[in-house]
């Protein structure tokens, strides 16, 4: 669910994907990106995390801005021309491992 909405958001909303290009080279752009995950996105999850939030949450903040920077920015065909449903299907297991999984030890 949370992969299907972000990806609706953010298709519907240019600005994000501006965001997303000016953050690989401005530090106020990666600040904003930053903020406005941890706003919309962060706040929400860490009720979730059995343990380790921060690493928790970072991590999978990491795996959607890869995801969207493939998807978008680099426009790399197997990411780019999948529908967002399969999309979700190929990354919810990650993100399930990432938010409720075993951690390291």
């Amino acid at each position: 669910m949370l992969l299907s909405r972000f990806f609706a958001v953010r298709e519907e909303d240019e600005t994000f994907v501006a965001l997303l290009r000016a953050a690989m080279t401005s530090r106020i752009a990666a600040d904003t990106r930053r903020a406005v995950f941890a706003k919309q996105v962060a706040d929400k999850l860490i009720t979730a995390t059995p343990d380790h939030p921060q690493q928790r949450i970072g991590l999978i903040g990491a795996f959607i801005i890869g995801l969207a920077t493939t998807r978008y920015v680099l426009a790399n065909p197997p990411v780019a021309n999948i529908s967002r449903d399969e999309l979700s299907r190929w990354a919810a297991p990650v993100i399930r491992q990432l938010l409720v999984g075993p951690a390291p030890s």
